[in-house]
């Protein structure tokens, strides 16, 4: 196999663009999708991690070959999801499936807004994309907020490599292509989810401590009492 240092589509002082993805029709062809991105409950895995615990979930097989067939060909995959971080990589990781999906997005914004972070993150156009999720009201959504983005249930994932956007032909190119993508697989996570993560806890550990007036108001007095003998003195 061609080494993907020596293609012509390798730059390597660009980072991640180096890869010029949005620069490959000849690859990709004018209406295929570059990247797949995937809710995970009731979607990727029948339940819900959250309430059912990761004993309580089940892989969908359909999806799993979908993923391992248009990442054969070339198409990438990424997530956009409201579980836990470390619980639904613990998860992925339990099925094999961690090393398909670049730059997750698993938090607690909109899919719309996740969806535009991984496009922007692999230097692609929202309109080769696509999304696939288990909720009608989320899908309905996703192509509301951004026109031209392709929505698909996850009851059509048996199909979905049959799909034209996904007949990628198998060459050199994009196998060359698929190859440097996986090289670069431990730089492909996003740094900026410790930011947020942090600014979530912070901010939930706050509502926690203003919903619990006893123990506001057992931090409080210790400061009250020294209040009172300043005023007394």
């Amino acid at each position: 196999m061609t080494d993907p240092r020596n293609h012509a589509m390798w730059t390597p002082a660009n980072g991640f663009a180096e890869l010029c993805l949005r620069e490959a029709p000849a690859v990709y062809g004018p209406r295929i999708f570059k990247c797949i991105v995937w809710d995970l409950d009731n979607t990727l895995w029948e339940g819900t991690l959250g309430a059912d615990g990761p004993e309580g979930i089940a892989i969908r097989r359909a999806a799993v070959g979908a993923i391992e067939e248009t990442d054969r060909r070339g198409i990438l995959h990424s997530i956009a999801c409201s579980n836990d971080y470390y619980e639904a990589m613990a998860a992925l990781r339990r099925f094999g499936l961690e090393e398909y999906f670049l730059f997750p997005q698993m938090n607690r914004r909109r899919k719309c807004e996740s969806i535009r972070r991984i496009a922007e993150l692999l230097h692609i156009g929202l309109e080769t994309m696509a999304f696939v999720g288990g909720e009608a009201s989320e899908l309905a959504e996703v192509q509301s907020a951004i026109p031209g983005i392709t929505v698909i249930d996850a009851a059509e994932c048996v199909s979905m490599a049959h799909r034209p956007e996904c007949m990628v032909p198998l060459t050199e190119d994009s196998a060359c292509l698929r190859q440097g993508l996986r090289q670069r697989r431990p730089q492909m996570t996003d740094l900026t989810r410790a930011i947020p993560l942090a600014c979530e806890s912070l901010i939930q550990s706050v509502l926690d401590f203003e919903d619990r007036p006893a123990r506001r108001s057992l931090h409080q007095r210790p400061y009250t009492r020294r209040l009172d003998c300043r005023a007394g003195g």
